[in-house]
């Protein structure tokens, strides 16, 4: 069995009035043995706190670990055929969404894994994946296509946002608005509010 290794590194930047950013300190890890993926990782997610890992591989298995110890929480398998996958994990750590190439999205609880919801249909392999900083939402991005679900209490379904270039990568700022980068010619990166109005590009 492969030995699936995490290796963290931080350097942490400060900016004095001297001048330009300084590296003022860094930590160097051990690395954390994850012995149980038996071919190549294709994503990894972390809880915001940095806990909790979940990783999954092209062999299907999904695993949900603690960073420090590697000690394993909980473990699935995706069906055949859909092992590539991208990862999204709720700040809380406590659900976890994954899309393959069956065109869907799914939203599990990490401890035990397990479905928390019926699966969301799209129309081509979502791109990226981010839960809001409250968990409560999940945007999905495929071509040029960002549409948000619902993935907490008292949340609603918004989009589908449509965008004049293709969407690679998304992520959530705290007052609520969207961060989208965009893949054109030369690249761009706009924040849409929720209602999908651009507010800067």
């Amino acid at each position: 069995m492969k030995n699936f290794v995490l290796s963290i590194a931080l350097a942490a930047l400060a900016t004095g009035p001297a001048g330009p950013a300084r590296a003022v300190e860094k930590f160097n890890y051990e690395p954390v043995p994850v012995p149980w993926h038996q071919s190549a990782v294709g994503a990894v997610g972390l809880s915001g706190d940095g806990k909790v890992a979940v990783s999954a591989g092209y062999d299907g298995n999904i695993f949900v670990w603690e960073t420090e110890s590697g000690k394993l929480l909980s473990r699935s398998k995706m069906p055949a055929g859909n092992e590539f996958m991208q990862l999204a994990v709720s700040p809380n750590g406590e659900m976890a969404a994954l899309a393959g190439p069956d065109k869907a999205v799914r939203l599990f609880g990490t401890r035990p894994f397990r479905p928390v919801s019926s699966q969301t249909a799209l129309e081509a392999v979502p791109s990226d994946l981010a839960f809001s900083a409250d968990g409560r939402h999940l945007a999905v991005a495929w071509g040029r296509t960002v549409t948000v679900l619902p993935s907490g209490p008292g949340a609603e379904e918004a989009g589908p946002f449509e965008l004049d270039e293709p969407v690679g990568c998304l992520a959530w700022l705290p007052n609520g608005n969207l961060v989208v980068g965009k893949g054109g010619e030369f690249g761009s990166v706009v924040v849409l509010d929720q209602k999908g109005a651009t507010v800067k590009e």
